[in-house]
């Protein structure tokens, strides 16, 4: 008993130490408004509708459904919102960033069934300064939330194939089960289908796996609980109309044409975005010939692949591979390290090097060469005063969620599709007084389509790469 408790002092030390390091990394300048990547202030705008109307089965946007995702990232964000009193991109940001520190913990455990104490804290360490992980543990996206619970799946896994008590090999499958069922909520199928990659290619060359069997039964039943949980709510709503949009949503569906990348472009993006580690990824592939099968990376490369194939290709959709990659790389690293002080020295030098480099950007860097707020929320904010609390405004190609989530209100304002004919009738119905904000390059194309408008310009202003102009209408 005491040998036991002295061998999980370290452990515990261990998780202390990476909980305080993941929380210096990824929370300073978590509410920067400086930069919002693609989609944020459109998901911090649902957060702020959800808490305002109390909701917290469907998503909403300017007050009108969106079938697009459940709201495993939104609802907890909107609670906090309603805790709080006023909503804020810190809050946005609070599930993605609590849910990358998580993700840091599994990795460790993880590594620590499969390699030892050693690599797993190198590896877990070193995740935390690769940008595809560190990044988007800083953003209000639901990427972070599917690769918790991809980690917390495969760590519930191993766990069970390796568990010597039939009953507690049970309660890990039946969490793994659970964790892959919030990946499907977060972003859907391949939360579960990387956890049965994991499944299918870690036991090879270690017997002391078992892989499930009739444990898959246990595995779909805790899947089944944790989608149940939102997915029974959402059904009683509207009695299925809304969770069949969810589940029959286009981004779902494999045969709708999308605009696509070249297949290799990804390889790239793994390179840059698991930079530095990157740089020992072929002493890595390398160890897998002379050493044997490397689980790990077989399991990040199946991940790799799997984007390749699809195609919607979106390089954050890769970070679930970067945890796996990690690992692996450690794994050579603390190999070579005993015999190689040329990679002893380099891994001492660039890990601590990324890890200082996250905080020390958004706290000094960043404020010094972007001093203003974001140009969509500062044209925002220009703009508000000149519509009024309760003026109309048409958008047409620019993100009305700015104007939505700057204003604290979504009434009055329309966002415009020129592919939708309903939506332009009401452009062309537009009330005297009304006001008309579109993207100068789009300008044209409103007019053909909607009819000339009588309008007057009231501002005009260089929004990132683009020109966005509000017009009074009449």
């Amino acid at each position: 008993m005491d040998a036991a408790i002295d061998q999980n002092r370290p452990r515990a030390l261990d998780l202390v130490c990476l909980t305080a390091l993941a929380a210096l990394v990824i929370f300073p300048g978590l509410g920067q408004l400086r930069s919002c990547i693609s989609h944020e202030i459109l998901h911090a705008e649902t957060i702020r509708e959800m808490a305002e109307t109390g909701n917290f089965v469907e998503t909403k946007f300017l007050g009108r459904r969106i079938p697009d995702k459940p709201p495993v990232m939104h609802a907890p964000a909107a609670l906090m919102t309603r805790w709080l009193g006023r909503p804020s991109m810190t809050v946005a940001r609070v599930p993605s960033a609590l849910t990358g520190l998580l993700g840091i913990l599994a990795t460790y455990g993880i590594g620590l069934a499969l390699l030892g104490r050693r690599p797993a804290l190198i590896g877990s360490v070193a995740l935390l300064g690769v940008p595809g992980y560190s990044l988007l543990a800083r953003e209000a996206l639901p990427d972070m939330i599917l690769c918790a619970g991809i980690l917390f799946s495969c760590l519930g896994l191993l766990l069970g194939m390796r568990a010597s008590k039939r009953f507690i090999g049970i309660l890990y499958l039946a969490a793994a089960g659970f964790s892959a069922g919030v990946g499907v909520l977060a972003k859907g199928p391949v939360g579960l289908l990387f956890p049965v990659f994991f499944a299918a290619l870690v036991p090879f060359g270690r017997p002391e796996l078992k892989r499930p069997r009739l444990g898959w039964l246990v595995f779909g039943a805790g899947l089944l609980v944790s989608v149940g949980i939102w997915a029974v709510p959402a059904y009683l709503l509207d009695h299925g109309i809304y969770l069949r949009q969810v589940i029959f949503q286009p981004d779902l569906d494999l045969r709708v044409k999308v605009k696509t990348k070249p297949f290799y472009t990804l390889f790239g993006v793994a390179l840059l975005q698991s930079f530095p580690l990157s740089i020992f990824l072929p002493m890595t592939i390398r160890d897998w010939r002379r050493y044997g099968f490397s689980p790990l990376l077989a399991v990040a490369a199946a991940i790799l692949l799997t984007f390749v194939c699809i195609p919607k290709k979106r390089d954050h959709y890769l970070l679930p591979m970067y945890p796996f990659v990690a690992l692996a790389i450690a794994a050579s690293i603390v190999r070579h390290s005993e015999t190689s002080r040329v990679v002893r020295q380099a891994a001492w030098t660039l890990v601590p090097f990324s890890l200082l480099s996250f905080p020390l950007f958004f706290t000094v860097i960043q404020p010094l060469i972007l001093p203003h707020p974001d140009p969509e929320i500062r044209f925002a904010k220009d703009s508000l005063p000149i519509i009024g609390p309760k003026g109309r405004v048409y958008c047409v190609h620019v993100d009305a969620e700015v104007l939505a989530w700057v204003g604290r209100r979504y009434d009055g304002i329309v966002a415009v599709s020129l592919g939708s004919p309903d939506e332009v009738d009401q452009l062309r119905r537009a009330p005297k007084g009304a006001y008309l904000l579109a993207d100068q390059k789009s300008l044209d194309e409103t007019l053909a389509v909607a009819g000339t408008l009588s309008r007057n310009e009231v501002l005009s202003r260089r929004v990132k790469n683009r020109t966005w102009v509000l017009f009074r209408l009449g």
